[in-house]
């Protein structure tokens, strides 16, 4: 998301789907703003600063349809998001007169959801990613030798020694241990 805005529109009439995809995303630290149909949304969207917008494209009033023409975002616009999601491991499925449907989500290390999953104000203030490195340690070693900051964490999704293949964090602290 753009800069730090946390606002998510959610647009579904089903009180059931909004509930648990506000409860999801409210946990991860997102703002969640709830409509039942594309009047609502409008209000929503006119008053507030939203920088997503999750949209049931068959809803009363006003169909998500119409609200992307009002918007003016093309169907190309929102394809090419869907590809670098698609890109970046996510399983997204195509539905004809029903939009897209997230199928499965990668099993990796994102940066952005292990800052968005922490409770902290030391750890993970940055994170470093790697796809491979031999020692998240030796690597969190040198950082802290450096400039990395206290609470710099080191993830990586495959570690070539000291473990060999999986995910693997480490944590870089202020001094390096005698």
């Amino acid at each position: 998301m753009a800069g730090n805005n946390r606002n998510i529109l959610a647009v579904d009439d089903e009180p059931k789907i909004l509930e648990a995809v506000s409860s999801f995303l409210e946990s991860r630290g997102f703002t969640v703003f709830s409509a039942i149909n594309g009047r609502q949304a409008f209000e929503i969207f006119d008053r507030e600063n939203i920088s997503l917008i999750l949209l049931d494209l068959m809803l009363p009033v006003i169909s998500g349809e119409e609200i992307c023409r009002r918007l003016d975002v093309s169907r190309t616009a929102i394809w090419k998001h869907i590809q670098a999601l698609r890109e970046d491991g996510y399983e997204i499925e195509a539905r004809p007169r029903a939009g897209y449907q997230l199928v499965k989500t990668p099993d990796r290390l994102y940066p952005e959801e292990i800052g968005d999953g922490l409770a902290t104000s030391l750890i993970g203030r940055r994170v470093y990613y790697c796809e491979s490195v031999s020692s998240t340690n030796d690597l969190a070693k040198q950082l802290a030798r450096g400039d990395a900051g206290e609470g710099t964490l080191v993830v990586a999704e495959e570690q070539q020694i000291y473990g060999g293949l999986g995910s693997s964090v480490a944590l870089a602290l202020a001094e390096e241990d005698p």
